[in-house]
């Protein structure tokens, strides 16, 4: 409770172009004036990496934005769009100009939201100008990263497809993705799921399904299917943003991702590139509550990136 009471009084509501959300604000340490912008990834809300924020909040002042769809703001479809990397690429271009106006700022992109930045600074060139360098957090740019099997990749790309629909959607929001359902299939999946199966003790393994629970049933299921989709299918090597640093944050433990491919893909599209490993034993951990359980994600490289940014 008390971690909630934090995290509630950095929150602020938003609307952009007509979507209500929400933004996290933590301000910037004494005589400080970098800023960051922290976006989250895929199946993810502004709860589960407060943590992050308030680790990167010792460097520079954090904002973290809802994206259309994901941690309760309302999706594109609210709007009659759909949530296409284009649109998402709209939304991000709007939120910084608001939000920053013509001020420097970094950007520290996690998973999916790495896709969106890319595909802002191509659509939106001018953006070169006034972000400085981007964090990112085991992002990638094509679909050939993916380290699934094809037949786990085709059905997901099928279950996006149908799942995305509006009739399908309602079906599984209402039948299928009910708290009891979920903390089900988890708990039967503990052992052998990548989330679950580091779990120290019952109380831990708990605490990750309730969380993974709340995300279920708060973010936007046709979102979620359209995105997923898209990331499967997702191809931006013909991007070329050759004088923009990206730092890229990985693990080789990563279950989704071969880092091989990764470090390829982002030296042809970004060309200049730092890499920095954490001991991760997966994708990313399912609750970043604290600055503490952020330490695993914030590689020594990384603190002195970040350190460099008050300079």
């Amino acid at each position: 409770m008390k971690q909630a009471k934090e995290v509630n009084k950095t929150i602020e509501p938003i609307e952009i172009n007509g979507l209500k959300g929400r933004m996290l604000r933590i301000g910037a340490p004494k005589n400080n004036k970098a800023e960051i912008l922290l976006l989250y990834g895929h199946h993810a809300s502004l709860e589960r990496m407060f943590g992050v924020a308030e680790a990167l909040g010792k460097y520079a002042a954090v904002t973290m934005p809802d994206l259309p769809g994901f941690g309760g703001m309302d999706s594109f479809y609210n709007i009659h769009k759909k949530p296409s990397l284009d649109n998402f690429a709209d939304y991000l271009y709007t939120f910084i100009k608001w939000r920053y106006k013509k001020r420097s700022v970094t950007i520290a992109a996690t998973s999916f939201s790495f896709l969106v930045v890319t595909r802002m600074l191509d659509k939106y060139p001018e953006m070169k100008r006034q972000v400085t360098m981007i964090i990112c957090f085991m992002g990638f740019l094509h679909k050939d990263a993916f380290i699934l099997s094809k037949k786990m990749q085709n059905a997901g790309k099928i279950m996006g497809s149908l799942f995305s629909t509006r009739p399908l959607a309602w079906f599984a929001r209402t039948f299928v993705l009910r708290k009891v359902f979920i903390r089900f299939a988890y708990k039967r999946a503990a052992n052998s799921h990548a989330k679950m199966k580091d779990a120290e003790n019952s109380d831990e393994l708990n605490r990750r399904i309730e969380f993974e629970t709340i995300l279920w049933t708060t973010n936007d299921i046709r979102t979620h299917m359209y995105t997923q989709r898209l990331m499967l299918k997702v191809n931006l090597l013909n991007i070329r943003i050759p004088d923009l640093l990206v730092h890229y944050v990985g693990t080789m433990n990563d279950h989704f991702f071969d880092m091989n491919i990764i470090e390829q893909h982002l030296k042809i599209v970004y060309k200049r590139c730092s890499f920095a490993f954490t001991s991760l034993k997966a994708h990313a951990p399912t609750v970043i509550a604290t600055a503490e359980d952020a330490k695993s994600m914030l590689p020594p490289k990384t603190l002195k990136i970040l350190r460099s940014l008050s300079k």
